[in-house]
């Protein structure tokens, strides 16, 4: 057997084992079980199960023993959704012909107690304290503890409180289990700011005690602290809108609730993105979640993945911890990081008469870009902005949202172009600082004073054109 006593919950599917050591295969045929319960407090028992000769009979419902373990040795005893009054003593006794052998256990049934704890009275300049309530259900046996504790962020740690607590006597409820309420009374408003309060359950049926908390303010209730007004997001990527209660330790998630919302355009109007409540989750944007191991934490964050443009507006987090409700707001704002690339255009140097530089900027949002060209030389090794021979055109838009620009350096004479780097500097929202894309430098034949005359493809000119390389520079 399972030792001397075996503890089952209750409403559970439960095996009350009985095996014979060591056993080889057997054969069932010659094999008996009988499965026996004691009466009350009585040595009367009643029959439970047997099984002899190939044929089974269950006199309680849904008893039953396997024979594919049977033939094992494994007599077990499986019981669906077991009732309190089905503790006691139960006597397994297995015939092997012509042996006889028989077990006995004490089959002890609990029920693990639910939580809830909620705000009776919240302080106000009337009445100038709070009362917080723990209400304890469904235990069994009726033995309990519970304590209350304190947590703020001045003093992280778990204070065990010893004023202001009151516990009722335990109630019996029709199914046999019991409810207990706690109460802790808060006697001025200081106590109550900022503080999580913890109802803390010790039972039989739990291997360490549990926790119940409720954070607990000034006002009397519950706050959400977002990341500041506006949180900037970046174009597809897997993005989190925060939403937190402050300074909360383990809350119990089956008594909490969060709703995300999206404002619709312009409008005054929301769209649902996400809700939690009672256990069921449902995301009404694809892929929308809140991590429930964080939110037992105190974290109702929403997770969303690949945001888009279309994304961007006015979100709203509603948290409940029952009783209690608050919500933050946060505008979110979505952004693309240019992509640049600066090339020769090589149809200018075909005319012999001057070199253009192209700097092509894509893929940005919002509209809004700078973008300016700087030089730099052996004999000047600084960036010397350039203010003539520049021009940029407008913006144009792309299918996705995003947009490009592309920007013209045109250099006059090769005086201009001899040994020099040229840099297309891009500024934007996006980017923590300007960017720059270069291209290496243009060196010329001086020496002939015909750069751009008929020997315009010379050797080092050529090399530019058909070694040209893509830097990107970070300043």
């Amino acid at each position: 057997m399972a030792g001397k006593t075996q503890v089952v919950f209750l409403n559970e599917d439960v095996t009350i084992y009985c095996k014979i050591p060591g056993s080889l295969l057997l054969d069932s045929s010659i094999m008996g079980v009988i499965w026996f319960r004691k009466i009350g407090g009585s040595e009367m028992e009643a029959r439970l199960y047997e099984y002899y000769g190939g044929h089974q009979a269950a006199f309680r419902p849904g008893a039953s023993v396997s024979l594919e373990l049977l033939e094992r040795g494994d007599a077990s005893l499986r019981l669906p959704g077991i009732q309190l009054r089905e503790a006691g003593e139960y006597r397994c006794e297995v015939v092997v012909t012509p042996q006889k052998a028989e077990g006995v256990v004490q089959v002890e049934v609990v029920a693990s107690p639910a939580g809830k704890v909620t705000l009776d009275q919240a302080p106000t300049k009337e009445n100038r304290y709070a009362r917080v309530v723990c209400k304890t259900s469904g235990f069994y046996p009726e033995s309990i503890t519970i304590t209350w504790e304190k947590w703020t962020q001045k003093a992280p740690q778990h204070l065990q409180i010893s004023e202001g607590e009151f516990s009722g006597p335990p109630v019996k409820n029709e199914d046999g289990t019991f409810n207990v309420t706690s109460y802790l009374t808060l006697k001025s408003p200081v106590e109550a700011d900022g503080a999580i309060y913890c109802c803390v359950v010790g039972h039989v049926s739990l291997h360490t005690s549990q926790r119940f908390s409720l954070p607990v303010t000034e006002t009397g209730f519950l706050k959400v602290e977002m990341a500041g007004k506006t949180q900037v997001m970046f174009l597809n990527d897997d993005v989190t809108i925060y939403c937190k209660i402050p300074g909360s330790p383990l809350l119990d998630s089956s008594f909490m609730g969060v709703i995300w919302f999206q404002k619709i355009g312009g409008s005054e109007m929301e769209a649902r993105l996400y809700e939690y409540y009672g256990g069921h989750q449902a995301a009404f944007r694809p892929g929308a979640s809140v991590p429930l191991e964080l939110l037992e934490r105190g974290d109702a964050s929403l997770r969303l993945p690949g945001i888009q443009l279309r994304e961007a507006g006015e979100y709203r987090c509603e948290v409940v911890v029952t009783p209690q409700k608050a919500e933050g707001v946060v505008q979110v704002e979505v952004v693309a990081s240019p992509a640049g690339k600066v090339t020769l255009d090589q149809a200018t140097m075909k005319e012999n008469r001057y070199v253009r530089l192209v700097c092509k900027t894509s893929g940005f949002y919002p509209e809004s870009i700078t973008i300016t060209w700087e030089k730099w030389t052996q004999k000047a090794p600084q960036h010397l902005q350039i203010s003539e021979g520049e021009f940029s055109g407008p913006p144009v838009k792309n299918e996705d949202g995003t947009f490009n620009v592309t920007s013209y350096l045109t250099l006059k004479s090769p005086v201009e172009a001899d040994g020099a780097i040229y840099q297309c500097v891009v500024g934007h929202v996006s980017l923590h600082t300007s960017q720059r894309f270069s291209l290496p430098a243009i060196e010329t034949e001086t020496s002939t004073g015909n750069v751009f005359g008929n020997n315009f493809y010379s050797i080092p000119v050529a090399a530019v054109i058909i070694g040209l390389i893509f830097n990107f520079y970070l300043i």
